[in-house]
């Protein structure tokens, strides 16, 4: 309802003449808080030409600056109270409360919007989701409002009575909050104007991150009325539901109880060590949003002292279980150990495993950030010259794989083989076990023959022509061996 006395006070306590008010209220019917709120700066700055008009006096009335300034940020200041959804009183606005509104312009006239869109991380779909939230904050609607508002969980705005404004720390926070969806706060009304186009900014935001996912097909039936809350939300029921969140606790926790440390390696180091443990943590922690328990800080020490597995931190670890404090706040014991390996240095605390030799018997025992193992001598301890699968090979240091490489090299190894040219028999030399069987035969014709066996040459070193000739003989001069003439 028009109040033209109120508007006439309210123009003049923000620097503007009683001719100067009544021409705006009579004259130019702005007589209402409406019609107010809905001049932007260009309409706020012609009507201030109007009023004066070349020459003034008779023929115009005199604005100044001041109350041409103050007129744009009252109609401002009237628009951002709507999108909080506040109620203005005509009397409390003052110029000491329009001013307080010049800095909160100007920042969101400045602001500018990212170009670059959140990674999707299908591991963590609740960090994922809250990286869509923030950069949708970083977007502006039509009225400035931060564009996350159309997708929070509560669509009706709770009376201004029962939540304050001191209940918030920011205004930008406020205005996510409170920022109106539908028409007179209810849902059974239509949607106000500036959600709709501001809705439809969301689903082309929403677009531009999935429309190369696999997570596009969750959000695809939404494509044809670009419905940007239908999208979000659609997300947020398939990837943070129920047994989605059970599905991601476990996978988390049983990263948590499968992580080991055997000591500091290239790359593979403390400081890594701790961070998937912080990672992990983060992920369960970002689950009790949606329904998890939580894990607690006394669980997320246990999981780091039960992964370290080299007893070069024996001393750190007893001084944390022993300490009721250490054992309860996983930073400070991740500080316990830090400090440990720094006072020792890293070499104090390099992972060393026993790797047992497939096929030997034997163990070899190696530094993994060193020289390889068996000590600080000759290549020949290092490594042993045979074939190793691909487990094995990928076991070995790099100074370990060249010392094999030229061992294999100097007997003549083929790559790609199991086996080298020099390590098979050369020439038409029979194997041992052929000779002797030859051998025995031979002195088993002799003995049905009559004859005295053959010594038996326990050597390999003759020549086979040497003991092919006397086998030959033998077998002719044999008569049961002789085909029988008719």
């Amino acid at each position: 309802m028009a109040d033209p006395v109120a508007m006439r006070a309210m123009f003049q306590r923000l620097r503007f003449s009683a001719d100067g008010s009544r021409e705006l209220v009579d004259v130019q019917q702005i007589d209402t808080m409406e019609e107010l709120k809905v001049l932007d700066d260009d309409d706020c700055e012609n009507l201030c030409k109007i009023i004066r008009r070349p020459g003034g006096g008779a023929n115009g009335h005199q604005v100044s600056n001041a109350a041409e300034s103050t007129l744009k940020l009252a109609a401002y200041f009237l628009r951002h109270r709507a999108r909080m959804s506040r109620i203005v009183e005509i009397a409390s606005i003052t110029l000491l409360g329009v001013r307080a509104m010049r800095t909160i312009k100007a920042g969101e006239e400045a602001y500018e919007e990212p170009s670059e869109s959140p990674k999707v991380d299908h591991k963590d779909w609740p960090k994922t989701m809250e990286a869509i939230r923030s950069w949708l904050f970083m977007h502006r609607g039509v009225d400035g409002a931060p564009l996350s508002y159309c997708v929070r969980d509560d669509t009706i705005v709770v009376d201004e009575v029962d939540d304050p404004e001191g209940n918030y720390t920011t205004v930008l926070e406020q205005i996510v909050a409170r920022c109106p969806i539908y028409v007179g706060n209810n849902d059974a009304n239509a949607y106000t104007p500036n959600y709709v186009q501001d809705n439809t900014k969301v689903w082309d935001l929403m677009f531009s991150i999935f429309n190369q996912d696999e997570a596009w097909v969750y959000i695809k039936a939404f494509r044809r009325t670009r419905n940007g809350r239908g999208a979000y939300r659609a997300l947020w029921d398939h990837y943070l539901g129920p047994n989605n969140v059970d599905n991601m606790a476990t996978m988390a926790e049983s990263k948590l109880e499968s992580l080991t440390y055997y000591g500091e390696k290239r790359r593979f180091n403390f400081e890594k060590y701790t961070r998937i443990h912080k990672e992990q943590h983060e992920i369960l922690d970002g689950l009790t949003e949606y329904g998890y328990a939580g894990i607690d800080e006394r669980s997320k020490v246990r999981h780091l002292n039960k992964g370290i597995k080299t007893n070069a931190l024996d001393v750190p670890k007893g001084q944390i279980i022993a300490t009721p404090r250490l054992r309860s706040d996983f930073d400070a014991a991740v500080t316990v150990y830090k400090d440990f390996i720094a006072q020792k240095g890293a070499g104090a605390v390099q992972d060393t495993r026993q790797i047992s030799q497939v096929g030997t018997g034997k163990q070899v025992r190696f530094d993994s950030n060193t020289n390889g193992g068996g000590g600080s001598g000759g290549g020949s301890n290092k490594v042993e010259d045979r074939y190793y699968s691909r487990s094995e090979y990928l076991k070995l240091t790099p100074d370990q794989k060249e010392e094999l490489k030229r061992k294999r090299e100097a007997r003549g190894h083929v790559p790609g083989s199991k086996s080298s040219p020099n390590d098979k028999k050369k020439g038409n030399k029979k194997p041992r076990y052929v000779k002797k069987l030859e051998r025995t035969i031979a002195a088993l014709a002799a003995k049905v023959d009559g004859k005295d066996a053959p010594e038996s040459d326990s050597s390999d070193s003759d020549s086979e022509e040497e003991q092919e000739q006397p086998k030959q003989n033998k077998s002719r001069a044999n008569r049961t061996l002789q085909r029988k003439r008719r």
